[in-house]
C-alpha cells in the first residue's frame, strides 16, 4: 500500500513539474502571469485525466466501469485537442462587425466607414451634421462582406452623426480634422497580435478610452502586427481584432503600418479588412499642419525602389509643415 501511495505521488509530482517548467518558460519570455497560468493550468488538466484513466484501472474496476472511464477521459482529452480547430473554424467567415473609421484622404473634408457582414451585402451609410435633422445617404450596390465607404465634401471641425444600415439604428459620430493648426492629441502603439490565442488588446484599448476621458485623441495608430497569422485558419484574429479597437474606432480614425505577420504571403486579407482606399501600403496624410508619413517595412524601401522614391517626392512637396512625423511597423534603428 505504501508503494503504491508512493507511486501516485510521484506521478502528480511529474505532472506539476511539468505544468510549473512549461509556465515557466513561456512566462520568462512574456512577463505576464496570464503566461504562467495558461500552461501550467493545462498540463495539470491533462495530468489529472491521465491520472483519473490509471487510477480507475489499476483499482480493479469493473469492465463496464472501466470502458466507461476511458470513453470519458479520451473524450475529454479529445475536446482539448480539437476546442481550437472548432473554435477557429467557426470565424473563417467575417461576423457582423463595425464601424470603424479611418481617412482615405483630406481629414478635415472626408471619412472612410468600415464594417463587415456574414454574407455579400450592398453597402450603405447615412449621415449628417450634428444641429441637421435630414440625413444625405451613400450606396454602393457592389455586394461585398467587407464594406468600405468614403464619405467627401465634410466640412472641417464639424461634428457628424452616421449609421450603417447592415448595423441596426444605433447613431454613431466622428469629428473631422481642423482647417486650421490648434493643438492635438492622437494615440501610438503596436505589436497587438495575439499568441497562442492570448492577448492584451483589449485592456491596452480599454487604458487608452479611459486616458480619453481627460486627454481627448483625436486618431489612433496601429504600428503593426496586428493578427499572429493572416491565413485561412486564423481569421478569428481579424475578428478579436476588430472586436477590440470598435470601441475606440468607432468615432476617430484608426490608421494602421502594415506588421511582417499580417504581411505573410501577400497582402489579401490585410486589405480585405482594413482597406483605407490607398493604392499602396505606404502613404501621408496632413492633419492640422503636421505631416504623417505611413511607411512600409514590409516592402523594400532602397534609394531605387518605388517606396524610397515616392517617399522622396512628398517630403519635398510638404513644404515647411509644423512637424513631420514618420511611422512605421520595424524602426529605423535599433
Amino acid at each position: 500500500m505504501q508503494r503504491r501511495v508512493k507511486f501516485w505521488c510521484g506521478v502528480a509530482g511529474l505532472w506539476l513539474i511539468a505544468g510549473t517548467t512549461a509556465g515557466a518558460l513561456l512566462f520568462w519570455r512574456f512577463h505576464f502571469l496570464v503566461y504562467f497560468l495558461a500552461p501550467f493550468t493545462v498540463v495539470l488538466l491533462t495530468g489529472a485525466i491521465v491520472m483519473s484513466l490509471m487510477l480507475g484501472v489499476s483499482r480493479g474496476l469493473s469492465r463496464t466501469k472501466r470502458l466507461s472511464l476511458i470513453a470519458t477521459c479520451a473524450a475529454l482529452i479529445l475536446g482539448i485537442v480539437f476546442a481550437g480547430p472548432v473554435y477557429r473554424a467557426r470565424y473563417e467567415e467575417p461576423s457582423l462587425q463595425g464601424p470603424y473609421l479611418t481617412w482615405s484622404d483630406d481629414p478635415a473634408r472626408t471619412m472612410t466607414v468600415s464594417w463587415t457582414t456574414p454574407v455579400a451585402e450592398p453597402s450603405g451609410v447615412k449621415f449628417r451634421p450634428g444641429n441637421d435633422d435630414q440625413f444625405q445617404l451613400i450606396e454602393e450596390t457592389a455586394l461585398t462582406q467587407y464594406h468600405s465607404v468614403t464619405i467627401r465634401g465634410l466640412t472641417p471641425d464639424t461634428r457628424y452623426q452616421y449609421q450603417v444600415h447592415d448595423l441596426g439604428d444605433r447613431l454613431f459620430s466622428f469629428q473631422t480634422g481642423p482647417s486650421d493648426m490648434p493643438e492635438f492629441s492622437f494615440v501610438v502603439y503596436g505589436d497587438t497580435r495575439p499568441l497562442s490565442g492570448l492577448s492584451y488588446h483589449a485592456q491596452v484599448v480599454r487604458a487608452i478610452l479611459k486616458e480619453d476621458e481627460q486627454t481627448p485623441f483625436s486618431f489612433g495608430i496601429n504600428t503593426g502586427d496586428i493578427v499572429e497569422n493572416p491565413h485561412s485558419g486564423y481569421k478569428w484574429q481579424w475578428q478579436v481584432f476588430l472586436d477590440n479597437i470598435v470601441p475606440f474606432a468607432r468615432s476617430r480614425p484608426y490608421l494602421l503600418c502594415p506588421g511582417n505577420h499580417e504581411m505573410r504571403g501577400g497582402s489579401m486579407f490585410y486589405k480585405h479588412y482594413l482597406n483605407n482606399g490607398m493604392a499602396e501600403p505606404w502613404y501621408d496624410l496632413d492633419y492640422a499642419g503636421v505631416h504623417l508619413v505611413f511607411l512600409s517595412t514590409q516592402d523594400e524601401l532602397a534609394p531605387d525602389s518605388p517606396q524610397f522614391q515616392w517617399l522622396k517626392n512628398v517630403l519635398e512637396k510638404s513644404g515647411t509643415p509644423r512637424a513631420t512625423i514618420v511611422f512605421s511597423h520595424q524602426p529605423m534603428l535599433t
